[in-house]
């Protein structure tokens, strides 16, 4: 006869052996931040590579400061169809970037730069405590001469800085639509591609977390307690899956989202 020991209330998502994530299909990169650097390096996709830190992130027991001199580079694709989703909060009204490539080279065969894909905010209306997030995966009309500046953008205006959220951003190739979600509130924005500029221009450069490839979407902190890369269009009931599972580890770090 076996014996079966159950621990309740407790989470071994601080070890990485034997993480199941609620959603695995297309899954590149998964993290909870914050703690030290070994915990913040890593990557709870089973089989893929740890992210890489740059610079000397701020560590929570719940996550980690990041922005222009501080964040994590990982070895997750910019694909066509696309999605990123955060646990985030930015501490102050300054433009910041959460996940992104941008700028980027396109991938070979094609040349050519992209603004590839990035979840960031903007500063709205100076002084009022407010931000706009956005979600953008740019498009082309599929070839090299293309000038790389056509962006399709999903939008959550006039959200309040110093407060935890879970945004997602998707892109669905077939649909020619981006879509922005809080995976909390139900909120949600989308932009939809118009031909000939409706091909994903994706990038070859990977996913960073806290900053991109330059200052050109801000240069701003964020605090970051989650994140997760998937290099395909999540359902909005797989996405539901993903927040509850990372709302449900970061309650036992005391991070309610």
């Amino acid at each position: 006869m076996g014996v079966i020991l159950k621990a309740k209330d407790v989470s071994f998502a601080d070890n990485a052996v034997g993480f199941i994530p609620a959603v695995g299909l297309g899954l590149e990169y998964l993290n909870f931040f914050g703690v030290n650097a070994a915990v913040t390096a890593r990557n709870l996709a089973p089989g893929k590579p740890s992210g890489v830190i740059v610079g000397a992130p701020t560590y929570d027991t719940a996550y980690a400061r990041l922005g222009q001199t501080a964040y994590v580079i990982t070895q997750a694709p910019n694909t066509p169809d696309q999605t990123l989703v955060a646990v985030f909060r930015n501490p102050t009204e300054v433009a910041a970037q959460i996940i992104g490539n941008n700028p980027s080279p396109r991938k070979a065969p094609l040349t050519g730069n992209t603004f590839g894909a990035s979840l960031w905010n903007i500063v709205g209306t100076t002084g009022d405590g407010l931000v706009n997030i956005s979600f953008n995966q740019n498009q082309f009309d599929g070839t090299s001469a293309h000038a790389g500046a056509t962006t399709l953008v999903g939008s959550l205006n006039s959200q309040a800085i110093n407060t935890w959220r879970c945004i997602a951003g998707v892109h669905d190739e077939a649909a020619n639509q981006a879509t922005i979600r809080n995976l909390a509130t139900g909120a949600s924005n989308t932009g939809t591609a118009s031909a000939p500029n409706n091909q994903a221009d994706v990038g070859s450069s990977p996913f960073r977390i806290g900053y991109g490839n330059s200052s050109s979407l801000g240069a701003g902190p964020s605090d970051i307690a989650f994140a997760a890369i998937y290099s395909r269009a999540l359902s909005a009931g797989e996405l539901a899956a993903v927040y509850a599972q990372a709302k449900a580890f970061l309650a036992t770090r005391g991070l309610a989202v």
